[in-house]
């Protein structure tokens, strides 16, 4: 099972990850866990303040517009103070359109999280050696996630209009309902007995925000929209075991009022969704998750990789978690790497005699 997973990694005839490769992944894990501090947050905000000259940012009224009218209008914009080298001008963007759909959006913020790469100090204190550690895909999708929030509130609409049904499915939209369900089923599982089948660790692995599926607007026969429920629309590699510990999840009573409870879930078609990709072990698929059938009719090379699917570890009766399978993976990387300098940078069999 070991040499399996060390295979699964990559490598050499030692089934190990090359140097670059590990590397990779661990600037990866590094940039993916250093995004989520809330210092980033909070540099977004500011440099956002910073570059649309405003003191605010949580009404329709504190966001500039641009003035159409005046063809220079993007030109005569004021200069931010922050760096002295060289004058850099505010930014303006077009609230109606995503970043997808105007250039001139997608380049404002591309601007302005390069600036942030450069001077973040400036924005938050401190928080410089964070955002080396962050990429720049990264960091930009962190500022996108904040222009959407913007673009929100330009058309007015408020917190409810995050999770409420109707309107654009928007990722944020989509993000807060599956938040709501994953609180819910958290509350439900801590509220289990002892001794019940479903309360182990093993099922615990199922409980992370990124493995909530899609919970899609309800619409009745006459095409009007259901406001009382919504659809919910499983992933379709998921396995049989992991829809009913969620249907049985669902199933039990909410330990909070009725008032504060996330809107019902009625169960809907499959989803064509790819397994996601996570850089952490926290909320990364298990096998025991992925429906067998689906890794024959899709095929397992393009999902087998450590980064997708970690095998199921000791809460499933494994000798090793995949953590520590990765340690060994690392220590005999080092081990190996060790033997290499000693031979004076000639790689060596296991008997430690040169090769020729």
């Amino acid at each position: 099972r070991v040499l399996g997973n060390l295979k699964a990694v990559g490598g050499d005839g030692s089934s190990l990850v090359t140097e670059a490769q590990r590397a990779q992944n661990a600037a990866e894990e590094a940039s993916a866990e250093a995004a989520e501090n809330p210092a980033i947050l909070s540099l977004a905000t500011n440099v956002f303040l910073d570059f649309l000259g405003a003191s605010k940012l949580s009404k329709k009224e504190h966001l500039p517009l641009i003035d159409e009218s005046d063809p220079d209008f993007l030109k005569k914009l004021p200069p931010i103070i922050t760096d002295e080298t060289r004058q850099i001008s505010q930014e303006r963007f077009y609230w109606s359109k995503t970043l997808k759909e105007s250039t001139h959006n997608h380049d404002a913020l591309m601007r302005m999280v390069r600036h942030a790469k450069s001077f973040s100090n400036t924005y938050v204190a401190g928080s410089q050696q964070l955002v080396n550690l962050i990429s720049l895909p990264d960091l930009t999708s962190k500022f996108a996630t904040k222009f959407e929030y913007l673009r929100r509130i330009s058309r007015g609409r408020g917190k409810q209009e995050l999770t409420s049904a109707g309107g654009e499915q928007t990722v944020g939209k989509m993000n807060n309902r599956r938040k709501g369900k994953f609180e819910a089923r958290v509350r439900k599982f801590t509220a289990l007995p002892e001794g019940d089948s479903y309360k182990t660790n093993g099922y615990a692995q199922a409980l992370y925000m990124n493995l909530m599926s899609d919970d899609e607007d309800t619409f009745r026969e006459d095409g009007t929209l259901n406001e009382e429920y919504y659809t919910s629309c499983s992933a379709v590699w998921e396995s049989q075991r992991l829809r009913e510990f969620k249907a049985y999840l669902d199933k039990r009573p909410d330990t909070i009022h009725k008032s504060k409870q996330p809107i019902p879930r009625e169960k809907g078609p499959a989803k064509e969704k790819p397994i996601p990709k996570t850089l952490s072990f926290k909320g990364r698929v298990q096998r025991w998750m992925v429906d067998e059938t689906w890794w024959e009719d899709v095929g397992k090379a393009e999902y087998d990789l450590p980064l997708y699917v970690a095998d199921n570890g000791k809460a499933w009766g494994e000798e090793d978690d995949p953590e520590e399978v990765m340690e060994k993976a690392k220590t005999l990387g080092e081990e190996k790497k060790k033997r290499k300098l000693d031979n004076g940078g000639k790689a060596s069999g296991r008997s430690g005699k040169k090769r020729k």
